[in-house]
């Protein structure tokens, strides 16, 4: 197995980087890239959203409930 190549770098050569769908963060100079998430994951989510908007129909005021990525 090949090591990991660790990447540093300021904050302005990051924002050179530009728009990725891969979650990605400059932590004190290193970049970290977020692996996707697993099936169980998003298995999960969705019955919690599911549980979520049920109740959230049945009781508008409590308000919405959306799933992310989403801009606010």
């Amino acid at each position: 197995m090949a090591a990991l190549e660790r990447v540093r770098m300021t904050p302005a050569e990051f924002k050179q980087l530009g728009e990725t769908m891969q979650p990605t963060e400059l932590i004190d100079g290193e970049v970290m890239v977020s692996p996707t998430p697993r099936n169980i994951h998003q298995e999960i989510v969705g019955e919690i959203f599911f549980l979520f908007k049920q109740i959230a129909r049945q009781n508008p005021a409590l308000g919405t409930v959306v799933i992310s990525p989403m801009d606010v």
